[in-house]
């Protein structure tokens, strides 16, 4: 199976035409197709070109694309770019090649018309289908609308995907387990102890939880909460929360309206668990809550002596976030503007939030 997910036959050479939103998407692209042969249209080198000036994202990762085609492309002959150079891989042995796939415009059995860069594109391509019949030609496009396009005249078409650890957000971990009915039910055996005024459960199970790791919870319908510290192939250490306790700690004056917003401050709060990954839907409350976190254990318990606080720049430019708000006010406090917004709402003891998990 190749990168993208493909099991192709092993005696049929796979061709893959990387569109300019690959590129842009990841520079580093061409690299991530093993041994296949690799092609970048003249059309996408135009684009690349007219986007490569400025300080913003694109124009940066247009020139980062730019001179790794360069770099690999070396002081190839145009006959040898357009047959394919080898692309060399660290101290490696080259593994797959990179060639440049020139324009022919105004042809006549052209099935799209050429005044669309993306119609150019799918033109040649399938003119480069016919003549090398022995190739499976694919192209490799972020844009869905150019996908079913050359889907429509006859050409494989596929999503740029290697870069996505997970496919399927369901398949994230929730950073708890919710158990239907008592907890209880499903022990089979359990060894109880005091400690430090701690409850801690060695439980066995009758039925065990799917995958579960340590600094997990165990939440029950029952009121049960439970926080996993030890996990062997047989049973599972437990240490017993209480509700109450955890729905009514604070952080810089702000408290969880449900037991899974507790859990999360919980792990926010913990000096022991140094990563709290928090995932949840837009307005959930997950910037709220960790900066709570971070100004408590800062100003209050000196725990830290600075927060730093940063959020990724890609995808800014096109989207303005879920929370209301005019797009004027957004953009008056820049890439910041999350955090900043979030800030005025720690100095309340009420704060709107969602449930939303941690992991």
């Amino acid at each position: 199976m190749d990168d993208q997910g493909r099991t192709p036959s092993s005696d049929q050479p796979i061709l893959y035409v990387l569109d300019t939103n690959v590129l842009i998407h990841d520079p580093n692209a061409l690299l991530n197709f093993e041994e296949h042969h690799v092609a970048i249209p003249m059309t996408v080198l135009e684009e690349l070109d007219k986007l490569k000036d400025g300080k913003h994202t694109v124009a940066a990762e247009c020139r980062q694309a730019i001179r790794l085609i360069d770099k690999t492309l070396g002081d190839a002959t145009p006959a040898q770019v357009e047959r394919g150079v080898p692309i060399q891989r660290g101290k490696g042995d080259p593994k797959g090649k990179l060639s440049i796939l020139m324009n022919k415009h105004g042809r006549a059995e052209d099935p799209l018309p050429s005044h669309l860069a993306d119609n150019v594109i799918i033109n040649q391509l399938l003119a480069l289908k016919q003549g090398t019949p022995g190739t499976s030609v694919i192209l490799v496009t972020k844009d869905i609308n150019m996908r079913l396009k050359a889907r429509a005249c006859g050409l494989e078409a596929e999503d740029y995907s290697t870069d996505q650890l997970v496919d399927d957000v369901s398949l994230l971990s929730n950073g708890y387990h919710s158990v239907s009915g008592s907890f209880w039910d499903r022990v089979c055996k359990v060894d109880t102890r005091q400690d430090h005024g701690r409850t801690w459960h060695r439980v066995q199970l009758t039925e065990q939880l799917p995958h579960a790791h340590i600094n997990e919870f165990i939440v029950d319908e029952q009121g049960f909460v439970g926080w996993i510290k030890g996990v062997r192939a047989d049973e599972l250490l437990i240490l017993d929360m209480h509700q109450e306790p955890l729905l009514h700690q604070e952080a810089w004056g702000l408290k969880p309206r449900d037991v899974y917003q507790a859990l999360a401050l919980f792990a926010l709060l913990d000096p022991d668990i140094h990563l709290v990954n928090l995932t949840g839907a837009a307005g959930s409350g997950k910037t709220i809550l960790a900066l709570a976190a971070a100004i408590e254990q800062t100003m209050v318990t000196k725990r830290y002596r600075r927060i730093i606080a940063t959020r990724s720049v890609q995808g800014l430019d096109q989207e303005i976030g879920f929370l209301p708000g005019t797009e004027a006010e957004k953009w008056s406090l820049g890439w910041a503007r999350s955090p900043t917004t979030s800030k005025p709402c720690t100095w309340m003891t009420k704060a709107p939030m969602a449930a939303w998990t941690t992991s």
